[in-house]
């Protein structure tokens, strides 16, 4: 109806003097739903909309993002099958007692929708806990997983669901959530294992997954978590913390190479490559003193990312950098290992061998910088593993396993 009465009503354009020619082709046309929506946002005032759900009681905010989750969702389900209908039958929402029309969004709506499920989450974060567990939790699943762990068989080869409208704003969305509930110790181990559904699975890009085209706003938001919420991250449990070091894994794999022309020396990454904002990540991580007793070991597996991203990256500086940080992880590994030793100095038999599953992953990330074409990075490798295997702590490991070292 807007866009019908949009049409009948003519645009008057800049007054004539004569002297020059109206055109009525302009270089830059305006659909008919961009001049809607920018009629709509001058009537309707989205920023109190969102701020007056604060007042409301929570069964109403649940319905209200009940209504945006199905829009969003049976719009992009009538896109699939190719069924644009323009009749007001409607569909019942599953997760709300509503009724809403049976309408296709456009692409700029549909990123509108993602935006105002936040905004409303985010307003109403003394709520979050039960927001999430209700409607936010299984909006973010069904929307995100499907586009970063899809069955590749099952999915044409032209076909990509990274392309829909609003999937942007939707994956921004939950890194904000993220964000913002880490100091929230009743709701953050919930909320943060959820980053799981950006990245594939054991972190292995597929072909399908290559075309991923948000890895600069993951980078992003993992930056975000750990730099604003070192705070928080001391109350995340293991479920929390894996998601964490997960994405900021994957990160460290979608880093672009540089170019480097023969005889030349290789150039910086820039601010916003995926893989130095995972160094970035890292390198706050273990330098944080409100976090050396909390940040779990499995940390090492993130670094050695970081040292394989520098070899393909055409960047010896990022494998150095990561290799400082396995000296850095190694220190933190002594004091323990040393207090395990003086308190079974006559059975040696009792020593802890979690520790040992520990340190093992960090002298193999530097076994991996070994074999670099970087004479630098191979001769800072080689230092760091001759230091850690002539210690005490390398009579521990097995013949085999130190050959394959």
């Amino acid at each position: 109806h807007l866009i019908q009465e949009d049409n009948s009503t003519p645009e008057h354009g800049p007054p004539i003097t004569g002297l020059e020619t109206y055109e009525d082709t302009r270089v830059y046309h305006i659909s008919p739903r961009a001049r809607v929506r920018k009629r709509l946002s001058r009537i309707c005032n989205f920023s109190a909309l969102i701020s007056e759900t604060r007042f409301l009681d929570i069964e109403s905010v649940k319905t209200l993002i009940a209504a945006l989750v199905c829009v969003i969702r049976d719009s992009n389900l009538m896109k699939s099958f190719g069924r644009v209908e323009d009749d007001r039958k409607t569909v019942n929402c599953h997760t709300a007692d509503v009724a809403i029309s049976k309408l296709v969004i456009s692409p700029a709506s549909e990123a509108l929708a993602e935006v105002m499920i936040c905004e409303i989450a985010l307003k109403n974060r003394d709520r979050i806990g039960i927001l999430w567990t209700t409607v936010l939790k299984d909006h973010y699943f069904d929307r995100l997983r499907k586009s970063t762990a899809p069955d590749i068989d099952a999915i044409p080869l032209g076909v990509t669901q990274l392309t829909e409208p609003g999937i942007e704003k939707c994956l921004t969305g939950l890194l904000r959530i993220c964000y913002h509930t880490m100091h929230r110790s009743d709701v953050n181990e919930e909320v943060l294992q959820s980053l799981k559904i950006l990245y594939p699975p054991e972190v292995r890009p597929s072909s399908y997954t290559k075309r991923y085209s948000f890895d600069k706003q993951l980078a992003e938001g993992a930056w975000r978590i750990c730099c604003d919420g070192v705070d928080g991250l001391r109350s995340v449990g293991v479920k929390g913390w894996q998601g964490i070091l997960g994405l900021i894994k994957y990160c460290a794999t979608r880093g672009r190479p540089l170019i480097v022309r023969d005889g030349s020396k290789s150039s910086s990454l820039s601010d916003d490559d995926p893989a130095f904002k995972a160094f970035r990540c890292l390198h706050l991580i273990l330098n944080s003193e409100e976090l050396s007793d909390i940040v779990p070991f499995e940390i090492a597996y993130g670094i050695q990312a970081i040292i394989t991203a520098g070899e393909k990256q055409n960047c010896p500086k990022l494998s150095v950098a990561g290799l400082d940080l396995l000296v850095l992880l190694h220190a933190r590994l002594q004091p323990p290992i040393a207090e395990s030793y003086s308190e079974n100095k006559n059975d040696q038999n009792n020593v802890d061998t979690s520790l040992f599953s520990h340190w093992l992953p960090v002298v193999e990330g530097t076994a991996v910088a070994s074999g670099s074409r970087y004479p630098s990075v191979r001769q800072h490798s080689i230092a760091m593993l001759t230091d850690a295997l002539i210690d005490r702590h390398g009579q521990n490991i097995s013949v085999d396993k130190l050959c394959q070292i």
